[in-house]
Formats: C-alpha cells, structure tokens, sequence
C-alpha cells in the first residue's frame, strides 16, 4: 500500500505519527488527512438491483400510460462504512479516520420514452420496503416496447463524509455514481366497442 501511495514507511512502519505542528522529512508521512483517504478508499458500496410492479416480463409487464412503481433494492448496507482507522498510540499521539458513505440522489436519466415521479426529489430514496416497490417513484412509459424491452436505468449518487483525530472534517468533492438496470416489456392496452 505504501508504494502505491507513494506514502513513506513513516507511519506504515509503525514509526510514531506526525501531530499537527510537526513536519516530516519524510516524503508522503501518513497526517490525518491522508488517514481519512485511505478510509474512504476502503469504502464498498453496496451493488443495486430493481424492483418494479408491475415485474418487468413479458407476463406481467408495465403498460403503457400507466405508472411502473420503481425501487431501488441494496445488495450490502446502505449505510456501508463508518470505517476507522484507529491507530493507537505510538509514542505521541493516536490517529483515526472515520468516514461513511450516504445516498445523494436516486435519479432517472431523461428519455422521450417515459416520465417520472418522485426520483431525484430532496430526501426520496425510492427505496424498496419488504421487496415491494414504493408509490412514491413511478415511471410511467409513453409507447410500447414490441418486440424489444426497454433497459430502465436507475442512477444512485454517493457521497462521503469524514471526520478525524485533528478535528478536520467535511465532505469529499467526489461523489460516486452507481447504475442500476432492468428489463422491462411496456404493452399496449386497447379496447374495442
């Protein structure tokens, strides 16, 4: 790890961390800031899958001009690090690292094929309850699909915040974006009179 940073072995090789006053003549001393990019390095998301009611098959599909109820479903903790780096005391002082990982948005990218309800609103999650879509994220398709279903796409937004042994805290400029797809047959119904 140290040579992958470019990090000296001024901490990895459990010589006493920097306090904040001090300067190292080494190149790449491991600081708490450091400590808290490292943290959030080690941070694993949880993968997303889909749910949507109607399912997506071809027996029961979406239909046109009808809302598709839409949910996000985590595979891993949404809330999937808290991590810390607690590194005792090595003859100065103990540095740690905490950092953890929350939903930004979940967002729908635009399409003239539908439109939707509920995604990117402030604090919606559209977050799946015992396996079953919430109301509160429709999409709602404006043609059928055919012979081809539609890929639906489902964008989560991530962000970091840390906090460490000096006080320093914050939130990473980068946030992390991850997809979610399904397949989904949109159909057509009609009536005759």
């Amino acid at each position: 790890m140290a040579a992958e940073n470019n990090l000296s072995n001024g901490y990895i090789g459990l010589e006493p961390p920097l306090l904040d006053h001090q300067q190292s003549p080494l190149v790449g001393a491991i600081n708490v800031l450091v400590l808290s990019q490292l943290a959030q390095a080690e941070i694993t998301l949880p993968t997303i899958s889909l749910i949507t009611s109607p399912p997506g098959t071809a027996a029961k599909s979406a239909v046109v001009n009808t809302p598709t109820y839409v949910a996000v479903e985590y595979d891993g903790d949404m809330d999937p690090s808290k991590i810390q780096y607690d590194r005792g005391n090595f003859g100065l002082a103990p540095i740690w690292a905490s950092v953890q990982a929350t939903i930004v948005s979940v967002t729908v990218p635009t399409s003239s094929e539908y439109t939707t309800t509920g995604f990117g609103d402030p604090g919606q999650t559209c977050a799946a309850v015992n396996g079953e879509a919430t109301p509160a994220c429709t999409i709602t398709f404006r043609t059928p699909s055919g012979n081809t279903p539609d890929n639906l796409t489902v964008n989560v937004t991530w962000k970091a915040t840390y906090s460490n042994s000096a006080g320093i805290g914050g939130t990473s400029p980068t946030q992390r974006v991850l997809p979610g797809v399904a397949t989904v047959m949109v159909k057509e119904i009609q009536s005759q009179t």
